[in-house]
């Protein structure tokens, strides 16, 4: 019965084999902080995401955490990070952006004020 009205690749998942194809959802936070990072670099269509970590941290706000390559303009893929905090007590489909780290840096304040103005958009 339950095959029946489970599409194939979700019952995979439920029974735990290998063969699960279904992709989890992104949480609003990681879409934000993926469009945040394409919109920064100078080509974004380049964007290859190699690693997405969410996690709370120790203020107790959400922060993301990604890892992706991207073309320089030699087309050579070179190595980024970006990590995003949004505030915790912020809802789900509205979140607050605290800070943004560009590969180690914290990007200044007149940069970050922009970001959110474009994320309320």
């Amino acid at each position: 019965m339950i095959k029946k009205i489970l599409i194939p690749g979700l019952m995979l998942c439920l029974i735990g084999l290998p063969g699960c194809n279904i992709l989890p959802v992104k949480s609003v936070r990681l879409e934000n902080c993926e469009k945040i990072a394409k919109a920064r670099l100078k080509h974004p269509s380049s964007f290859d995401k190699i690693s997405a970590k969410e996690y709370n941290n120790a203020a107790g706000h959400r922060g993301i955490t990604i890892s992706f390559k991207a073309w320089n303009d030699f087309k050579v893929p070179i190595p980024y990070n970006i990590t995003c905090v949004f505030n915790a007590s912020a809802p789900e489909n509205t979140p607050i952006l605290i800070s943004i780290t560009w590969n180690g840096r914290h990007i200044r304040a007149h940069e970050l004020d922009d970001i959110r103005e474009k994320l309320k958009e």
